[in-house]
């Protein structure tokens, strides 16, 4: 992940700054709002492509046999 993306929002001052220090994973996942979203997107994207493939080979094997 890249760490220079992340960005710091107006919600981050409410977090007790400690705790954002302490947990790594914690801090990522509110910092790397804007990122975690679009890999999400493409992880979504790659799922549904490759679902359409698998259907669309099935098809063909079923066509062939």
């Amino acid at each position: 992940m890249d760490m220079t993306k992340c960005e710091i929002t107006e919600d981050m001052e409410k977090i007790d700054r400690i705790l954002l220090l302490r947990d790594k994973t914690y801090a990522c996942s509110k910092m790397c709002t804007k990122e975690s979203l679009v890999l999400d997107h493409l992880k979504k994207q790659l799922g549904y492509a490759n679902k359409c493939n698998i259907d669309e080979l099935k098809r063909l094997i079923k066509k062939i046999c």
